[in-house]
């Protein structure tokens, strides 16, 4: 419950609000690939971060007379009202944007990280309206989202609480970056010359440099490359059996030990999946996002659908924790492989072309667990800011609320 001292406003009461404009593209001196005029242009796909540092375009000096832009100063606040509708950052820098995102400017009692965290979750409320839904807002439905405004100093204590966990999710975020970079890096070494030995030579070959004794192979020639397939999903008694059913989306675990779906032995029998063993490893042919050439490895038996592959690797060739951290390191490697659009996958054909150097079993083993080493801290790293997230979430929801009344010293204010 809010507090007496709070109140109901709109937001074009507390805060100015200015939309951004586009050059037009026919014109390219309107532009600045070469960045010659430090003229920053945000557009949404900038807005990944609480802070905008730089953006992918900038406009030239031509561009901004000519389309009459303004230019937004360090520290200002701006939202996206139309595609991505909600998204926030902060302006670190000068810099101009679009006409997908506005511009807000607080007044006096209003603080501008209190509605970076409090914008958002109102933007798709006045979305989801059924007499807006399916519209983009507009700058009039900006000015008329309502929201609970705090007094300045609880504001500033709701910002202070929210933004350290932000900093607990960046540091751990920046570590889980930079220990992939060591973990590639030392991979490509290992791979590449394998570990120091006494007059080691190395040789040429398809893939580039390789230890003498090593031998290249593609995927076909030293794997089971196989897939899936859904049952009828009209069918209810082809789903809740005991038999573990994997989707792409679920391979953003390293090791897949359990499925959020199941099918029946009815639905195994009529449809295209079948059993992989475990030990597989499993690639996404397709899928939203980074899905797609994501890499994992089955902890135990299961059926999957056809937009997975799953390699079965020949026991006296290639070991299923070596081929995981190999083509794992390989992720931007396969991406390409897809094409670039959007509907565009992997398939088997692709995949079973894909060559690997394979030492012998016992230095796969070795250069498998060195490198595993790199991924039991960045899984630490991950689960902390999966907590961080989950108690943003609920902290966000009764901080703006007003439910739960935040405190100095330990004392409630």
């Amino acid at each position: 419950m809010a507090h007496d001292d709070w109140r109901e406003a709109k937001l074009s009461d507390i805060a100015e609000i200015a939309i951004g404009r586009t050059p037009a593209r026919r014109e390219p001196s309107y532009w600045d690939p070469d960045r010659q005029s430090d003229n920053p242009w945000a557009t949404i796909g900038d807005m990944n971060h609480k802070f905008i540092n730089d953006t992918s375009e900038y406009i030239s000096d031509l561009g901004v007379q000519r389309t009459n832009a303004k230019i937004i100063p360090p520290g200002t606040l701006l939202m996206s009202f139309k595609l991505s509708l909600g998204r926030v950052a902060i302006t670190s820098k000068a810099m101009y944007t679009n006409e997908a995102i506005a511009a807000i400017f607080p007044k006096e009692q209003a603080d501008t990280e209190f509605l970076y965290y409090a914008l958002p979750s109102l933007a798709l409320e006045k979305a989801s309206i059924p007499a807006v839904k399916g519209l983009t807002l507009n700058k009039a439905r900006l000015g008329a989202l309502k929201l609970k405004l705090p007094p300045l100093r609880d504001q500033r204590r709701i910002v202070a609480i929210l933004s350290a966990i932000d900093e607990v999710v960046d540091k751990n975020q920046d570590a889980v970056d930079q220990l992939q970079i060591a973990k590639r890096g030392l991979f490509r070494e290992l791979v590449t010359r394998g570990f120091p030995r006494q007059e080691a030579r190395l040789k040429e070959t398809a893939i580039g440099q390789v230890p003498q004794d090593w031998k290249v192979h593609t995927i076909a020639d030293v794997a089971m490359v196989i897939t899936g397939g859904t049952p009828r999903r009209e069918r209810s008694e082809y789903w809740g059996g005991d038999i573990p059913w994997m989707a792409s989306g679920e391979i953003h675990q390293k090791l897949v030990k359990k499925t959020k779906e199941s099918i029946t032995d009815a639905g195994l029998a009529n449809s295209n999946a079948r059993w992989i063993p475990k030990g597989a490893v499993m690639v996404a042919l397709n899928g939203q996002g980074k899905t797609r050439g994501a890499v994992a490895i089955l902890a135990r038996r299961m059926t999957c659908n056809q937009s997975l592959a799953a390699i079965v690797p020949r026991q006296d060739t290639l070991l299923p924790n070596y081929l995981f951290q190999y083509l794992s390191t390989k992720y931007a490697e396969l991406r390409r492989l897809t094409g670039e659009g959007a509907r565009t996958g992997l398939n088997l054909n692709l995949l079973r072309q894909v060559r690997v150097a394979c030492p012998p079993l016992p230095e796969q083993r070795r250069i498998a667990d060195i490198v595993a080493s790199f991924d039991s801290v960045i899984e630490r790293s991950l689960a902390v800011i999966d907590q961080a997230t989950v108690l943003k979430r609920s902290l966000t929801s009764v901080l703006l609320s007003g439910e739960l009344r935040v405190s100095v010293g330990g004392k409630e204010s």
